[in-house]
C-alpha cells in the first residue's frame, strides 16, 4: 500500500508540475505550444544524460496508454570516465503532456527508487530534468532522441 501511495505521489506532482511547466512558457512570453498529435511521442528513443559527474546512455520505449497517458520503459548504462560500463538500471513509468511538455513519474525496476522528470517537446527530441527520492533533491539532465517508430506488434498490444 504504501509503495501505491508514492507512485500516486509521483503521478499527481507529475501533472501538477506539468501544468507549471505550461505556466511558465506563458509567463516568458512564449507562445502556447503547439498540441502534440496523440500517436506523434510514440517510438523508440536513445538517452544520453548525466547525474552530477556520472554519464549514462540507454533506449526508452514510450507507447500511449489510454487517451491522455504514456508508458515509458528504459533501460541506461552508467559509464565511467573512459566509457566503460559500470552499471544497468531498468525502469517503468507513467505520464501525461501538458502543452510542449511530458510529465513521467517511475521507478526503478528493483523498487529502490521513484523519480519524477519533466521533459520539454521539441522536433523529436524530449531535453528532460529528473529528481528522484530517495536522492540528493538536485535536478539532473538527459535528452531522449526518437531513433525509430514502434513495431507494429507493440503498437496493438
Amino acid at each position: 500500500m504504501k509503495a501505491m501511495q508514492s507512485i500516486l505521489f509521483f503521478v499527481l506532482l507529475a501533472g501538477i508540475l506539468s501544468l507549471s511547466a505550461d505556466v511558465y512558457h506563458q509567463a516568458r512570453g512564449e507562445p502556447n505550444a503547439t498540441k502534440i498529435k496523440a500517436d506523434a511521442l510514440e517510438g523508440i528513443y536513445s538517452i544520453v544524460g548525466a547525474e552530477g559527474q556520472t554519464h549514462y546512455t540507454g533506449t526508452a520505449t514510450i507507447r500511449r496508454h489510454g487517451p491522455d497517458s504514456y508508458l515509458i520503459q528504459s533501460i541506461t548504462t552508467t559509464l565511467d570516465d573512459e566509457g566503460e560500463p559500470t552499471g544497468v538500471q531498468n525502469s517503468t513509468g507513467i505520464g501525461m503532456i501538458q502543452g510542449n511538455s511530458l510529465s513521467m513519474a517511475w521507478r526503478l525496476a528493483d523498487k529502490s527508487m521513484v523519480g519524477l522528470t519533466v521533459y520539454t517537446i521539441k522536433d523529436g527530441t524530449l531535453s528532460g530534468r529528473w529528481v528522484t527520492f530517495p536522492g540528493p533533491g538536485e535536478a539532473r539532465v538527459e535528452r531522449l532522441r526518437k531513433v525509430a517508430p514502434l513495431p507494429k506488434a507493440d503498437k496493438e498490444t
